[in-house]
């Protein structure tokens, strides 16, 4: 269902609110789904840890240190995004 539009072609402030809301709720949900995601990986990553020997440990742990990289960078992506794509637009719009 695509709202209304003004015969101009351009949403209403109240409509285009409503969106920019719905849109901060999806990546909202998207954020706390990777970050829990992450935090099931980081539980398993520990439980590897304690039933590997100290040679496997050293190797493990360049290994996990990678994935904790990428994840962080994805998180903070996801992060991001709202402020650095969504406040310009409702910015510009009450000017």
């Amino acid at each position: 269902m695509s709202p209304k539009k003004k015969e101009s072609g351009r949403l209403s402030e109240p409509e285009a609110i409503k969106l920019v809301e719905e849109l901060r709720n999806r990546l909202h949900k998207e954020l706390l789904g990777v970050l829990e995601f992450e935090q099931q990986k980081e539980n398993e990553r520990e439980e590897l840890l304690k039933k590997a020997t100290p040679e496997e440990q050293k190797r493990l742990e360049k290994m996990f240190g990678i994935e904790r990289a990428k994840a962080s960078e994805k998180i903070i992506r996801l992060s991001e995004y709202p402020s650095t794509r969504i406040t310009p637009v409702v910015s510009m719009r009450r000017r």
